[in-house]
């Protein structure tokens, strides 16, 4: 079924739908990072001993990078779906790419939180 162009989203729509699915995947993201952030910060948390506000600003910023990351990731996939004209503007290829962004954030966040509780055991 085609969809007439009147009832097409303008391309700034179709850009600010990646920009609100990037929020949950850099959520995602910085939620599945940290018990990597945990295990490779070991020795600088050790240092902090009880020092809470020291030990969580440690956390975010090694957390911070993969969040970001997963946070540009979807504004640069849609470009072309939403600004560019002819046919890769009606394939969803822009959207199976940030889907696996999410797939692979859950996988990733799914195994390094099951890692995490496992070593610890």
């Amino acid at each position: 079924m085609r969809v007439s162009s009147s009832r097409r989203l303008p391309p700034l729509a179709r850009y600010l739908l990646a920009h609100l699915a990037a929020y949950p995947l850099a959520f995602l993201w910085a939620v599945a990072s940290i018990p990597l952030a945990i295990h490779l910060s070991a020795p600088e948390l050790d240092a902090l001993h009880d020092d809470l506000p020291a030990i969580g600003d440690l956390i975010v910023r090694r957390v911070a990078w993969p969040a970001a990351a997963a946070f540009v990731l979807p504004h640069l996939l849609a470009l072309s779906w939403a600004f560019g004209g002819g046919p890769e503007r009606r394939t969803p290829s822009a959207w199976l790419a940030i889907a696996a962004v999410g797939v692979a954030g859950v996988i990733f966040g799914g195994a390094s939180w099951i890692w995490l509780f496992v070593r610890g055991a």
